[in-house]
C-alpha cells in the first residue's frame, strides 16, 4: 500500500479507493432488478422506470468496458461471450422499452415476453464471472 505525501500528486488506484468493477455490476444488477421487476407488477412504461433502466444499461456498459480495461483487452471465455451478449441483449430490451413507452403494441410485447429471460441470462452472465474475481 502506498503511503500519502502531501508533496505526492499520483491519484489514488480504483483499489485503493474502494472502486471497482464489481460494485458497478452489482449496482446495474439492482437498477434492472428494480427497472424489470417494477414493469412486471405494473405493466406500465413509467419515465422512472425508463430511467433507471437506463442508469443500469449505463453501469453495465461501464463495467464491462472496465474489466476490458483490467484484462487488457478481449478473451474468448465463456464469461466474456455470455458478457457481451447479455449487454447487448439488454441493449435492445431498453430499444424496446422506449419504443414500447412512445408506441406500444408489439414492443409492449416484446419487452414483457423477454424481460425475466434477459433477466436471467444477464445475472449468469454475472455469475460466471465470479470465480474469476477469486483467481
Amino acid at each position: 500500500s502506498r503511503v500519502a505525501h502531501e508533496s505526492s500528486h499520483t491519484p489514488a488506484t480504483p483499489e485503493e479507493t474502494c472502486m471497482r468493477p464489481e460494485l458497478l455490476f452489482v449496482l446495474a444488477f439492482a437498477l434492472y432488478s428494480l427497472a424489470i421487476w417494477s414493469h412486471w407488477t405494473t405493466r406500465e412504461f413509467s419515465n422512472g422506470i425508463i430511467a433507471v433502466f437506463a442508469l443500469g444499461l449505463t453501469a453495465d456498459i461501464l463495467a464491462t468496458s472496465w474489466c476490458f480495461g483490467l484484462a487488457d483487452g478481449f478473451s474468448w471465455s465463456l464469461h466474456a461471450m455470455l458478457g457481451i451478449v447479455a449487454v447487448a441483449i439488454m441493449g435492445i430490451h431498453f430499444s424496446w422499452a422506449l419504443l414500447a413507452r412512445t408506441q406500444g403494441g408489439r414492443f409492449e410485447s416484446y419487452f414483457l415476453h423477454c424481460s425475466r429471460p434477459a433477466w436471467v441470462l444477464w445475472i449468469a452472465s454475472c455469475l460466471s464471472g465470479i470465480p474469476l474475481t477469486h483467481a
